[in-house]
């Protein structure tokens, strides 16, 4: 992975944030839209993650009976931008594209949601 350059120097960073901006932030309308194969799998890893006991990030209002109710709060968290995943996708040229899920677009898959 090359860093931007400047006349043959490269540039130096004083903030971690910059970094991550620079090498990771998405390029295209395209590459900001989830995908529903992104989808079930953030809410699989999720739910799975609720059932082990991981705590909730938004706030539970009734209690949980079933592995339905799971998913609901999974999608909760997905819909409100909670989740700290970053999914890795990678490009025809062997090249990974790292996305923050809180700055992917849901609304190509906002129909798969049962809330």
């Amino acid at each position: 992975m090359e860093l931007p350059t400047t006349l043959n120097k490269p540039i130096v960073y004083d903030d971690i944030n910059k970094v991550h901006d620079t090498l990771y932030k998405p390029k295209g309308i395209v590459e900001s839209l989830m995908t529903k194969y992104e989808l079930t799998s953030i809410l699989g890893l999720r739910t799975t993650q609720l059932a082990n006991g991981a705590i909730s990030f938004v706030d539970l209002s009734e209690e949980i009976i079933s592995n339905r109710d799971l998913n609901k709060i999974a999608t909760q968290e997905l819909i409100l931008k909670k989740l700290p995943y970053i999914v890795c996708r990678t490009m025809p040229n062997a090249k990974n594209n790292y996305i923050r899920i809180s700055d992917l677009d849901l609304t190509a898959v906002k129909h798969m949601f049962r809330v």
